[in-house]
């Protein structure tokens, strides 16, 4: 019997190909899980490296996909357990097949260093009501351990978005929001005009909120 000129699926280049493909592709490329089922795409690879087998559709789903995700959340943990202060942006969405969805990125310094990456990236379901959000926002502060160390969050002006600061205030009593001192009369003057219409731009159209380092569950 002939022998496979094929690589096998432990070996390293195999997974090598593999990691870059579900990586740079898939993931960064955006281009959708059913481009290894694609004759074009699967000839293209065929002469590119005639040794290496595309993984299929459902090993992509079920295993190399969780395992990316479970990789990159191990080292999101790390970034925050080095992490003293954080301060978290929030945002909430709905795409064009109406999948909603919320994101929560992570901004603080490690060793003098300014670090930013995603925190969270979850599929949201039922309204966009407050509640709904700051339930969202309380799961993510609890999953990854911010309770002690996220300092401000910054969102939109929305009403919801505004309403669910106030639900997240309800639920721990020791959270406050702070103005920072933005309000301030003083606090511009030194300001040209240009630059005063921008901070208040942006004084309106941007809501901060604070959670202080006592937050409880």
């Amino acid at each position: 019997m002939a022998r496979s000129n094929k690589y096998g699926n432990n070996h390293p280049e195999q997974q090598r190909i593999t990691q870059l493909l579900l990586e740079n592709l898939i993931v960064k490329g955006c281009l959708p899980l059913g481009i290894v089922e694609a004759d074009w795409f699967r000839g293209f690879m065929n002469a590119i490296h005639p040794k290496y087998s595309l993984p299929s559709r459902s090993h992509l789903t079920l295993k190399l996909l969780p395992q990316l995700r479970e990789a990159t959340e191990t080292k999101v943990l790390a970034h925050i357990a080095k992490a003293e202060d954080i301060s978290l942006t929030v945002d909430i969405w709905t795409d064009r097949r109406m999948h909603a969805f919320l994101a929560m990125t992570g901004h603080t310094f490690v060793e003098y260093e300014c670090q930013s990456f995603l925190v969270a990236f979850e599929s949201f379901r039922g309204s966009h009501s407050g509640q709904n959000i700051a339930e969202a926002i309380e799961r993510c502060l609890e999953k990854y351990s911010l309770r002690n160390k996220a300092r401000y969050m910054v969102s939109d002006n929305a009403s919801n978005m505004r309403k669910a600061f106030s639900v997240l205030e309800e639920l721990a009593s020791d959270v406050n929001i702070d103005s920072g001192g933005l309000d301030a009369e003083d606090l511009w003057n030194d300001l040209e005009s240009t630059d005063l219409d921008d901070v208040s731009y942006l004084n309106e159209s941007i809501y901060r909120y604070n959670i202080v380092s006592t937050m409880t569950s």
